[in-house]
């Protein structure tokens, strides 16, 4: 019986390749980023918070379809440094997209964003009568 024994050769778990010939070929750290959310129910209104500093008011596209509130971001941050020799030029993307499925009780025209201090808020006001779970309907 032969045994097969395969090196590890890097300390942080799920890098494998990191130092060898197809550099440019693997992802290099997860790219599936989605930011934390708070809902809160109160009586008169939902408010969705969403934690996305270093963001800016252009950078979110908010909308409602099809009985979902859908929210997108892209991030674009670019820096570039000249030297007498070089120039170094560094560009980092962000991006995510997050779906809610809105209750029954919200008013479509009513929903609000703002963005402020690293924190986009969504409030959607409800309507004053909910929909009833369950009414019987005579049939005629």
């Amino acid at each position: 019986m032969t045994s097969v024994v395969k090196k590890n050769r890097t300390f942080f778990p799920g890098w494998e390749g990191l130092f060898e010939d197809d550099f440019f070929s693997r992802d290099l750290l997860p790219t599936d980023w989605t930011p934390a959310v708070n809902v809160k129910d109160e009586d008169k209104a939902y408010h969705v918070e969403l934690a996305v500093p270093g963001y800016s008011r252009e950078d979110f596209d908010v909308s409602m379809e099809r009985g979902m509130l859908l929210v997108h971001a892209e991030h674009k941050e670019e820096t570039e440094e000249e030297k007498k020799k070089y120039t170094r030029r560094e560009f980092h993307f962000e991006s995510f997209t997050r779906s809610f499925k809105l209750p029954e009780d919200v008013k479509p025209d009513s929903i609000k964003a703002n963005y402020k201090d690293g924190v986009l808020r969504i409030d959607l006001e409800k309507r004053a009568e909910k929909m009833p779970e369950r009414k019987r309907i005579e049939v005629k």
